[in-house]
């Protein structure tokens, strides 16, 4: 009896991912090990309490994604869902996204099914999609702003700097490519190319919301031009407000960090993150990163060090706050079918 080639892919895609994971645990001990565990406790001592503050430094930024992310969806003037909902559903569904291999790949449909209960998914869908666009296009502006701070503010090695121009260009073209796409059916195309390779056949109940999806996209884009003006413009003050974090931590270390250098790491990490996401969280690998850039700028590494594991700290309550919604969406559901059952019976 042979073994399906799924399955088989599946147990080498789990066996990889164990291999990166350690990969990245070895990567960040020998980062310890070598700046020393006494230098990296000192600056948790420094620190101390001021570990909260960056958890609530990252608190407007949710609430303007999560702000956008109303807008688009106030449009629709039949259905309505509150702020606070959305809220929460934005911080699970970002949870969901750190802690799934395929990022928000994995999440975005997470945060289409909690919406369901407010939304049709044709719209729930959409409205995903045009604020992962709309992430994803902040991201890279401040990947170029990052190169224009490296180019003309900081001194840095010639591949820090290579490597930023190269990333940006690139993810600029990715993202216009994606967005003129979205403007002309792009899921519409996907699914014709699944048929024509004979991949998967879809309903015509699939096909019809598929096609509804990218209408309301279509919409969005054509007829709402200041809307989407107005809605990148949320997402970019939601990721330079975030700068703050980077720079209160570098304060309280003693770490002679200005706006210029605040705005490159906050390049370097997005660009950290997409190159090494082979490792789950980058585990290690940012701390080598951001630790070999505080040496360059003659800062001492063990700051970095420091620096990086705080902000994981703060993405962990984070993390843990989205699973505790998502526990809470399934639990009311759960009681919901209950009382039905209860009703029916």
């Amino acid at each position: 009896m042979t073994q399906s080639p799924t399955i088989v892919r599946g147990d080498e895609m789990r066996v990889f991912k164990v291999i990166a994971l350690l990969l990245g645990l070895f990567l960040l001990v020998w980062i310890i090990r070598k700046i020393g565990v006494g230098e990296l406790l000192t600056g948790f001592r420094t620190l101390g309490w001021r570990l909260i503050i960056p958890i609530a430094i990252i608190l407007p930024c949710y609430l303007a994604y999560t702000f956008s992310w109303q807008l688009f969806l106030k449009r629709f003037e039949h259905h309505s869902i509150p702020f606070w909902d959305l809220f929460r559903i934005k911080v699970a569904g970002e949870a969901s996204n750190t802690l799934t291999p395929l990022n928000f790949a994995g999440g975005d449909p997470v945060r289409v099914w909690l919406l369901s209960k407010n939304f049709p998914v044709a719209i729930g869908g959409a409205s995903v999609v045009v604020d992962r666009t709309l992430q994803i296009l902040a991201v890279v502006s401040i990947i170029f702003l990052g190169n224009i701070a490296a180019l003309f503010k900081m001194t840095l090695p010639p591949y820090a700097r290579n490597l930023l121009v190269i990333t940006a260009s690139l993810l600029m073209l990715f993202i216009l490519f994606f967005i003129f796409h979205q403007t002309r059916g792009l899921f519409q195309k996907i699914l014709r190319l699944i048929s024509r390779l004979k991949i998967r056949k879809f309903s015509e109940k699939t096909i019809k919301r598929i096609e509804e999806l990218d209408q309301h996209i279509v919409d969005f884009y054509r007829q709402d031009r200041r809307l989407f003006v107005f809605c990148y413009l949320l997402h970019l003050f939601g990721r330079l407000f975030g700068m703050l974090e980077l720079l209160a931590l570098a304060h309280f270390l003693g770490v002679p960090m200005g706006l210029w250098e605040a705005l490159f790491f906050s390049a370097v990490i997005p660009v950290t993150n997409m190159i090494g996401g082979i490792v789950p969280g980058t585990l290690g690998v940012l701390e080598g990163v951001v630790s070999s850039l505080f040496f360059a700028l003659h800062w001492d590494p063990a700051d970095g060090v420091v620096l990086q594991i705080a902000r994981r700290l703060r993405s962990l309550f984070w993390i843990l706050l989205g699973l505790f919604f998502v526990f809470l969406f399934k639990s009311k559901n759960n009681r919901k079918k209950e009382a039905k059952n209860a009703w029916g019976s």
